[in-house]
């Protein structure tokens, strides 16, 4: 889950996005919405324009319907596959008569337009009832569809369901296909009385594409549909962008969609991110959206715009990685408009300032230490920043939500630090930092240590007047990370996931929840300090300007730092904590895109060079793992993931946990696993338009032999055999 709270938050952009029309480029059959294909780079077709499908061919006429009782009945057709022969009639109507409540349901189930055969008629409750309908058979394919209809009071409830399958094409022994719903947004499924006026719904054919945003207009919300190639948006840099998801198949008009819950269509979870162009208008960097908290079947991704991030035109990208058979891989390509007021405008450091103040005249070099896992990572804030990769810790700890067990959850991988009580949760949470000081030459004299913060303005963030933040040195080692199934938590720095399992030798709790007993999980005196008074300071006036977007702050814990340099402390970081009558801050995580506004550890010493190294978790080295591979001479397997990604997180614990996987992998290839988030170009480099996919790179470490998708993935065997063949 995501460090920022949604409880009631309104995006200023909605994304809907219709699983993908890359038709055309696909061989995809006919009745499909078109894509234009202007291109296919490293085999992903680029839309940028789209044409929606014509449904002029559906007749909407009937041969012969039963005698209705309601003045209003409700007719909806359903265009079944990929022909246009199976076209099927639903018609739903009062038994009791008009206004008694729609009880009775017909369907044309051999699409011969004849209402009134026997096995057509479906009656139940009109207050609420189930209805379902297996094995429709598709008149001009080889298609098998089922319905679930769970009426309430009239309207279809949440839980109703569609789903389609057919013959794998690879394997004429199994069956691939999906299934869709109403949720997210609680559709209704539409109808009309008259059969000529009815709506279609598409269950099957080519999905197509679509965006839409909300604007304002007289005082009213309205949504407006965006198209591939059209404007989709205007972003400032250094404010927060959300997108919020919905992956479906549409019919005759755009409202008449069927979605994929929390996005998930064949070949795993879309990947958005914005593509930033260079003056020769060429893609210079690709910066990843990442996942927020999906709720009732929702998918949300949010990006703060990097102020790296050039004025202009730049494209925001949806990267599908579907099969062949539901559309093919995909990038669907939408202008988006960038201003940035600061580009280029070097930051004001306050903890080099305050360093620089005291030891500036003196033989002291200085060093400012930060995560980074690519080059770029190691962007400086200002031109003199001496920036040195290293490895940087976080997690915050939720104290609890109103609505379910917080205590139990890590939040490692989240782009933010949350520290302080926001809506939603009845007490505040917590922080946790490490910074690791092993990249001082021996025998370096420390002589300061300033922890450098940024909060940014995003929103329900803000602090009052006498708000802090508090660190303290902590006594216990804990995980960032999951790490063989144990995670930091509220609970225990080394927890297993859920209170109600039972203990467990390896697992350790804090003696007091969020590290706050100051004889066992931290030290009692505070190792430093920083004021978020006020954060973010509003406009003085309306209308003179957005106020305060982002705060740098610096904390000194010179002393702490000395202690964990010369082994008097060991060195297990500090935990953040809020001080003050209320408030929240939102402090940039070491996975934060802007990565000047990463956590870092500002460093005055005397002695030798310091030894910065970009920083490589373990198992995610892909420069190791080229290096290995040659040495072996077997191809280098790389898994693209998210932690935000429910489905990377379920292959982790099932398929790659099992030990003939495993015995493959290694056997096999050299396997390196890397966040998406981090190599988002590589990625688009390699074709990877979803997450989890395993990419088997040629002999030359740079080329993709082979990509595997989600579905294989979450199936050990098949992920074996298919892993053979692409090392053949």
């Amino acid at each position: 889950m995501r460090g920022i709270h949604r409880a009631g938050r309104t995006f200023g952009i909605a994304l809907l996005l219709v699983l993908g029309a890359a038709g055309l480029a696909h061989g995809a059959a006919p009745g499909s919405g078109t894509g234009a294909a202007l291109k296919v780079e490293n085999g992903s077709a680029q839309i940028d324009s789209w044409k929606a499908e014509d449904f002029g061919w559906v007749s909407r006429s009937l041969a012969k319907v039963p005698e209705l009782k309601s003045a209003n009945p409700r007719f909806t057709f359903w265009a079944l596959g990929h022909g246009k022969k199976s076209v099927l009639a639903m018609l739903w109507d009062e038994s009791g008569g008009t206004g008694t409540g729609y009880d009775t349901l017909y369907l044309d189930k051999n699409f011969n337009g004849d209402l009134t055969e026997e096995g057509e008629k479906y009656t139940g409750s009109a207050e609420k009832h189930t209805y379902e309908i297996k094995d429709l058979k598709e008149a001009d394919g080889e298609g098998t569809f089922s319905m679930k209809l769970v009426m309430e009071k009239g309207n279809y409830h949440w839980q109703s369901g569609f789903h389609a399958s057919w013959p794998n094409p690879s394997d004429a022994g199994k069956r691939v296909g999906f299934g869709v719903g109403l949720l997210p947004g609680n559709l209704q499924i539409r109808s009309a009385p008259k059969a000529a006026d009815a709506p279609v719904y598409r269950l099957g054919g080519t999905p197509t594409p679509m965006l839409a945003k909300q604007v304002r207009e007289n005082n009213k919300d309205r949504r407006v549909d965006v198209y591939p190639g059209e404007t989709f948006a205007e972003w400032t840099a250094g404010s927060e962008a959300g997108v919020s998801m919905a992956v479906a198949v549409i019919g005759s008009a755009p409202e008449n969609n069927l979605r994929f819950y929390h996005s998930q269509a064949p070949g795993g979870l879309p990947v958005v991110s914005l593509r930033v162009h260079g003056p020769d208008g060429k893609a210079a960097e690709e910066i990843a959206f990442t996942g927020g908290c999906g709720c009732a079947g929702s998918f949300g991704q949010e990006l703060l715009i990097p102020r790296r991030v050039a004025p202009g035109t730049h494209t925001l990208v949806i990267r599908l990685n579907r099969p062949d058979w539901c559309g093919g891989k995909a990038e669907y390509l939408y202008p988006v408009s960038i201003q940035n007021p600061d580009f280029g405008k070097a930051y004001e450091d306050p903890a080099y300032t305050a360093l620089k103040g005291k030891f500036g005249g003196t033989s002291a070099k200085f060093a400012s230490l930060r995560r980074a896992v690519t080059p770029e990572q190691l962007a400086k804030a200002y031109p003199e920043e001496p920036i040195q990769g290293g490895r940087v810790w976080d997690n915050y700890m939720m104290s609890n939500s109103m609505h379910w067990d917080s205590k139990i959850a890590n939040n490692g991988s989240a782009p933010y630090i949350e520290v302080g009580q926001k809506a939603g949760i009845n007490a505040p949470n917590r922080g946790l930092i490490r910074f690791d000081l092993s990249g001082l030459p021996k025998g370096a004299k420390l002589l300061g240590a300033y922890a450098r913060f940024t909060l940014v303005s995003v929103p329900w963030a803000g602090a009052k007047e006498d708000a802090s933040v508090e660190a303290y040195a902590v006594r216990r080692a804990w995980n960032e990370v999951p790490e063989g199934n144990l995670h930091c938590s509220w609970y225990g720095p080394l927890y297993r996931g859920n209170k109600r399992q039972p203990e467990a030798p390896d697992v350790v709790f804090w003696k007091q929840g969020g590290c706050e007993d100051p004889q066992e999980d931290r030290y009692p005196d505070a190792a430093g300090s920083f004021s978020i008074a006020n954060f973010p300071v509003k406009p003085s006036a309306k209308g003179a300007g957005d106020g305060e977007r982002f705060r740098m702050a610096a904390m000194d814990i010179t002393a702490t730092a000395q202690k964990w340099l010369s082994g008097e402390l060991e060195n297990h970081g500090l935990v953040l904590v809020f001080k003050g009558s209320g408030g929240w801050a939102p402090i940039c995580s070491s996975e934060h895109p802007e990565y000047i506004f990463r956590p870092t550890l500002v460093l005055a010493y005397e002695g030798g060079e310091m030894a910065g190294a970009l920083t490589k978790p373990r198992g995610e080295d892909l420069d190791l793992a080229r290096a290995e591979a040659q040495k072996r001479g077997v191809p280098v397997a790389i898994k693209f993931y998210s932690p935000t990604c429910s489905v990377c997180v379920k292959a982790n614990k099932t398929t790659f946990a099992d030990k003939t996987v495993k015995a493959a992998l290694a056997k096999q290839v050299e396997f390196v696993s890397l966040k998406v988030e981090d190599y988002p170009k590589l990625a688009q480099d390699l074709g990877v338009g979803s997450v989890p996919t395993l990419v088997v790179l040629n002999a030359d470490g740079a080329t993709a032999k082979a990509a595997l998708d989600s579905e294989v993935l979450l199936d050990g065997k098949a992920l074996v055999a298919k892993l053979g063949e692409a090392t053949k």
